[in-house]
């Protein structure tokens, strides 16, 4: 059917003219003739009149590339694709440059989830005045410059859930989450300087962002704390009584010497009976511990034992870094767990998608079966290379628990 010039609709089949085919594949006229000029579209057919006309095929194509675009292939990727493909049976090669874009993307959403926790900081800070503030928006404000009034009080807790409730309370001051995992990964005895440069390489190697980023938060976050103690601030320390939280304070503890921070260290709250750490508490909550905090002063061989002997299982791991655990049982040949489908199991978040892998349904494989049993050896089956509150542990250097003896066996 041809009408005038500016309603001309030509049905061949499912041919539509440029302008249809561009909008229905959500590009438009102009993007079209670029993709054609560029070999990515090929040259269409034309009308008696002279009028270029597509089909289905060219929409689908066109909704293609832009998909591609959107999960980051840039035209010249998509170009270099789909030569590779044209090229003849080049499977190898077209999985190693997918493999190369899927680690670009999990890099990139390893960015991304640093970014979503800078905004939850932003978002949970109730500071009045952009001077006193240690949140994204305070910083990108001052462009970078270190605040030019010093809060009187600088408040260190070992992460943002109870970093974002103090900062809504009445204390006021400066929070400073610690950020750090000192139960995984190599904690090297040493300069500060190369314990930082080895934590940073951990952690980015976990998916938690770049080397260099996460050396610099690392970097900042231990000035921050020396230079509060040199201008003679009020440093108060938050901390639970996990491994978790401990590590962290011996590592705060260990930077702060020889100045003399205040502790609010707690393994419970009143009315809490199933507490797990200040994180759940409010506002109103976490400003009741206040009057209680103590000086951080040198414990004596008498107090250091009298400690340990109060200490208590406390649970610490958190679910990234429980998953993380787990899906090293469940990698490899040998691996003791997996999925129903009988596949091993995939990355961890951050490196894989979190909901995706908590939803995963398990199952014991028959070697996780004879280890429970106490048949088989799981360093055996699946090796040892872990660091754990800075120890490393390899099968060389593996202590065992007997339970009939109930003792630990030297390796």
């Amino acid at each position: 059917m041809l009408l005038d010039s500016g309603t001309w609709v030509r049905v061949y089949g499912a041919d539509v003219r440029a302008g249809e085919a561009a909008r229905r594949a959500g590009v438009n006229a102009a993007t079209l003739r670029y993709y054609e000029r560029r070999g990515l579209l090929p040259e269409p057919a034309r009308t008696p009149s002279g009028h270029r006309h597509y089909d289905e095929d060219a929409v689908r194509f066109l909704r293609a590339i832009k998909e591609a675009q959107a999960i980051g292939f840039t035209l010249a990727e998509i170009e270099e694709y789909l030569r590779v493909a044209r090229s003849g049976p080049a499977s190898a090669a077209l999985r190693t440059r997918a493999a190369a874009k899927i680690d670009e993307i999990d890099a990139r959403i390893a960015r991304l989830r640093r970014m979503r926790d800078e905004l939850a900081r932003i978002v949970g800070c109730a500071c009045e005045s952009l001077d006193h503030c240690t949140c994204g928006a305070a910083y990108l404000v001052r462009r970078g410059r270190a605040a030019p009034v010093r809060p009187s009080q600088l408040h260190v807790t070992n992460g943002d859930s109870a970093g974002n409730t103090l900062r809504q309370t009445a204390l006021g001051g400066a929070v400073l989450p610690w950020q750090d995992v000192l139960h995984e990964g190599p904690v090297p005895a040493g300069p500060r300087r190369e314990l930082l440069q080895a934590r940073a390489v951990f952690l980015s190697a976990c998916g938690w962002g770049s080397r260099r980023s996460i050396l610099a938060s690392l970097e900042d976050r231990d000035r921050q704390l020396v230079q509060a103690l040199k201008d003679g601030q009020q440093v108060v320390l938050w901390f639970e009584h996990d491994l978790y939280d401990q590590l962290q304070l011996v590592d705060v503890l260990a930077l702060a010497a020889p100045g003399t921070p205040e502790l609010v260290v707690v393994g419970s709250f009143p009315g809490r009976p199933a507490f797990r750490g200040l994180g759940e508490l409010t506002a109103d909550e976490l400003e009741t511990l206040w009057p209680a905090r103590v000086p951080a002063s040198q414990h004596t061989l008498a107090a250091a034992f009298l400690a340990e002997q109060d200490l208590e299982a406390a649970a610490f791991l958190g679910d990234a870094w429980f998953f993380r655990a787990l899906a090293g049982l469940g990698a490899g040949p040998a691996r003791l767990v997996e999925t129903q489908a009988g596949d091993p199991l995939p990355p961890p978040p951050p490196l894989g998608d979190a909901r995706a892998f908590a939803r995963l349904p398990l199952r014991l494989t028959g070697a996780g079966e004879r280890v429970l049993d106490g048949c088989e050896d799981r360093v055996a089956l699946l090796g040892l290379d872990r660091w754990l509150g800075g120890t490393h542990l390899t099968p060389a250097a593996a202590w065992r628990w007997d339970p009939a003896a109930r003792r630990l066996i030297g390796p």
